[in-house]
């Protein structure tokens, strides 16, 4: 009767603990199913946190903004009137048809040429209606004292940049170069340079 009584014992202790190991590894696996649930909802938040982030970005108003038109090459033309009286100089207006001839050099038709540094770096110009293009420096106006004067005359670029920045080109070159260019420089006239971002600022449209 011992034996018997202490086999069901031991057969009883066994059954416990195997119940109990079987108890263990199902409170594990449960554990990791439910980490990596959380780590997937965890994962998921932060998409949708960086989707509403990139949702929210806005357009930049000035993107849209006109940068030249007619009426502001009119601004122009009444400020260089206000201007040039200041300076006791004599200015013309010139653009595609009408050229002006400096030195032997006439403009805008020789922007086409490619032979134009400023800072003394080579740099592509075009004329544009719009003050958009594809070169470095898109021209909207030309103004120059070349035809009004006898020597030192002046020659400006009114330009807007590539980087949308208004800048008013200016060279005195009477004279060719080694390096066969003609070398501009923005002006160092601060009414001058003011004046001209002021107007290519206006919300005309």
């Amino acid at each position: 009767m011992k034996k018997i009584a202490l086999t069901l014992s031991t057969i009883f202790m066994t059954l416990t603990l195997m119940a109990c190991s079987n108890q263990s590894k199902l409170n594990k696996s449960h554990e990791n199913v439910s980490s990596t649930s959380s780590s997937k909802a965890t994962s998921t938040d932060k998409e949708t946190k960086g989707d509403k982030k990139q949702n929210s970005i806005k357009v930049n108003p000035k993107h849209n903004q006109v940068l030249w038109n007619q009426d502001k090459a009119r601004q122009l033309e009444s400020f260089m009137q206000r201007w040039q009286a200041e300076m006791k100089q004599n200015y013309t207006s010139y653009y595609p048809g009408k050229d002006v001839n400096y030195y032997g050099i006439k403009y805008p038709t020789a922007l086409n040429a490619n032979n134009i540094a400023v800072n003394k770096i080579k740099a592509t110009l075009s004329w544009s209606t719009t003050g958009k293009g594809k070169s470095d420096f898109n021209v909207v106006a030309i103004y120059s004292d070349a035809e009004n004067t006898k020597m030192g005359a002046h020659l400006y670029f009114f330009t807007i940049a590539s980087n949308g920045k208004p800048v008013v080109l200016f060279t005195n070159q009477n004279q060719g170069t080694p390096d066969m260019l003609v070398h501009f420089a923005p002006t160092q006239n601060a009414d001058l340079e003011k004046g001209f971002d002021q107007i290519v600022d206006t919300n005309i449209q």
